[in-house]
């Protein structure tokens, strides 16, 4: 399993196949706080927020959640309500030029609000999992599948 830890502010998150969510401090290396949603599996895939004040990762159930990454506590921001299906796509997810990216097992690329994770825009360019999602500027993305495949697309402005 692949996992993509995010730090911010002294403090590290890890999802694991177990299905946790972990926050670390990140200089002791202690355990600020633990967490198994059972409405919410994260599993492998995560990210930050452009402005850093959400954590994003995506549900093995096909969700995005993000969470406020300046609390003590674990605090769920919102959930998309996007749904991919079952989910363990360890795609980072990446937010960049105000859209958050995320991509999928089944080939597709998935462009959310970040202000409350509606689904702006999905394309579907492969039946393999995606191995990234490279924003270059604010209309165009690369993307990358496990069948070898490499696109570039281009979105409205």
């Amino acid at each position: 399993a692949a996992v993509w830890p995010v730090a911010y502010d002294g403090k590290t998150w890890i999802v694991s196949p177990d299905k946790y969510m972990t926050v670390l401090n990140t200089e002791t290396g202690k355990e600020i706080w633990r967490f198994r949603d059972s409405l919410n599996f994260v599993r492998e895939s995560m990210g930050i927020s452009a402005d850093s004040q959400r954590i994003y990762a995506k549900t093995m159930q096909g969700n995005i959640i993000a969470l406020n990454s300046r609390s003590a506590q674990r605090e769920l921001v919102w959930k998309s309500p996007v749904e991919m299906g079952y989910e363990i796509c360890p795609s980072p997810v990446t937010e960049r030029f105000g859209v958050i990216y995320a991509a999928g097992q089944s080939g597709v690329v998935y462009a959310l609000s970040p202000a409350d994770g509606r689904l702006l825009w999905k394309h579907k360019f492969s039946n393999c999992l995606v191995n990234t999602v490279q924003p270059v500027a604010e209309n165009l993305v690369i993307v990358s599948s496990m069948d070898g495949k490499l696109v570039c697309i281009e979105t409205a402005k």
